[in-house]
């Protein structure tokens, strides 16, 4: 029988029983085939976002552990489905006796003129309560991050991608002195940034975040505008200071 879902197994190409060093090994196979820099497939873009975000659910044993329950609940839904059901007869059901107490129809219309005033006062103190709260330093024209994930409420990582390499003593601070625009931004190394990103983040407009436990080595940041969206790279980056910082324009 064919199922109507798709799990993060599948899109690593994998059976619900693979053991970690599995998954590691699938997510290295397919970022290297399926990497925008590799593969100029218009596609690649989002077939790596959907790898990335498969192992990142798969590599962390809870959320490993929170999708194998979500599997097993639409397994169990998908048997449902296929259970014929038999309706019973519908019981008679005694009328109830006619009410003897009626308000007059005008009673009603005031009613109703009521309600339609108190929710139209409600829903405009609520419109305008979210227009003086909207928050202008998060500017973006993208409601999610490309993984679908929600942006954080300010400068930090974004749920669903992969955090690697993070047994070094070093810190990179990525500083977004724009204005307005926050930036979506991806740490790579340089000998081997076709193997996916070490590290995303988000960093609100006017704002900078501090990548910490990097190992010494070289590194590049590509980033997006989230006002335009358009894509930047900023130059190679050798790290050999404990902490070092790098401006995006």
């Amino acid at each position: 029988m064919k199922k109507n879902y798709r799990t993060h197994y599948d899109n690593l190409k994998l059976t619900p029983s693979a053991s970690a060093g599995q998954i590691r090994t699938a997510y290295r196979r397919l970022s290297k085939k399926y990497h925008p820099d590799r593969n100029p497939d218009p596609d690649a873009m989002r077939v790596m976002q959907l790898i990335n975000r498969a192992y990142a659910v798969l590599s962390d044993p809870e959320a490993r552990r929170e999708h194998d329950e979500w599997i097993a609940e639409q397994e169990k839904a998908e048997k449902m489905r296929q259970i014929p059901v038999v309706y019973g007869a519908i019981p008679e059901i005694p009328e109830l006796p006619e009410s003897r107490f009626r308000l007059p129809a005008m009673a009603y219309y005031l009613l109703a003129a009521v309600l339609l005033v108190s929710l139209t006062a409600g829903l405009t103190l609520w419109l305008s309560g979210k227009k003086t709260t909207a928050p202008t330093t998060l500017y973006t024209i993208y409601p999610t991050a490309p993984n679908g994930s929600d942006w954080p409420l300010r400068a930090g990582y974004v749920q669903g991608y992969p955090q690697l390499q993070q047994q070094g003593e070093h810190a990179l601070e990525l500083d977004n002195p724009h204005p307005t625009s926050a930036v979506f931004a991806q740490l790579y190394t340089v000998s081997d940034n076709a193997a996916g990103a070490l590290r995303t983040v988000f960093i609100p407009a006017r704002s900078a975040f501090k990548i910490e436990a990097l190992p010494a080595g070289r590194y590049l940041v590509r980033y997006m505008r989230l006002d335009s969206g358009s894509w930047q790279q900023a130059a190679p980056l050798e790290i050999t200071q404990k902490k070092q910082s790098i401006t995006l324009p």
